[in-house]
């Protein structure tokens, strides 16, 4: 549901009630970078509670996915069990039950997990690529990456790209601040040029410096960003 695979994070996975229903759905997905100083521990801890409140949860499900619990993750797992209780009192303060808390190295095929509520219950994940879930988003044109670093990588800035767009660019000072042509027809026209180049991206086609120019005057027009 983030939209990626998490890695060294803590999870909360927010659950509220279905109205007329005897049931609770996922509300959202909140995460934070697991390794952080001791002292912002619990500022964490409280802020998931608040999140909770916020959110009108009756419920929520927590995963610690820590890199460091391979290949030993004995005294890693005390740490992380004593972390699911003080999550659960927290939660517990504003009326809502920590309903399970898992701990795993990675979201990966094969990687273990262990129960932090329950010290007998452990197991190995399945295929997440294959998951319902999974399919379900990219069904809805949602891929989902392997890591964080790899979306980021979708919106680096490409320095050489900048450089040649801002010569196809007229300069800003020459252009006056609220230029727009009060045409329909060209208006509607820029738009579909939008969506032509939206459409291209969406199949895997770069746009080029040119395009690139192109809609960045078009979207100076607010009616086109809107």
């Amino acid at each position: 549901m983030l939209g990626y695979y998490p890695a060294d994070s803590l999870l909360l996975i927010v659950l509220t009630p279905i109205a007329e229903a005897d049931a609770v759905q996922v509300r959202l997905v909140a995460r934070t970078d697991f390794h952080v100083p001791d002292d912002q521990r619990s500022h964490t801890l409280r802020a998931a509670a608040q999140v909770c409140t916020r959110e009108n949860a009756t419920a929520a499900l927590a995963v610690i996915i820590d890199s460091a619990l391979i290949p030993d993750p004995t005294d890693l797992l005390r740490a992380h069990r004593r972390l699911a209780t003080d999550l659960h009192r927290e939660l517990t303060a504003v009326d809502v039950q920590l309903a399970s808390a898992w701990a795993t190295p990675a979201i990966e095929r094969d990687a273990p997990w262990w129960d932090l509520l329950d010290p007998g219950i452990r197991g190995v994940i399945a295929d997440p690529d294959a998951s319902v879930i999974a399919a379900a988003q990219v069904l809805e044109g949602n891929p989902i990456y392997r890591s964080r670093a790899e979306i980021a990588g979708l919106v680096e800035p490409d320095p050489a790209l900048l450089r040649t767009v801002s010569l196809l660019l007229p300069s800003a000072d020459t252009l006056p601040r609220c230029v727009v042509d009060d045409s329909v027809d060209v208006v509607c026209a820029m738009i579909e040029r939008l969506l032509v180049h939206i459409d291209a991206v969406a199949a895997g086609i770069p746009l080029t410096a040119a395009d690139v120019a192109e809609l960045g005057m078009a979207l100076r027009d607010k009616r086109v960003r809107d």
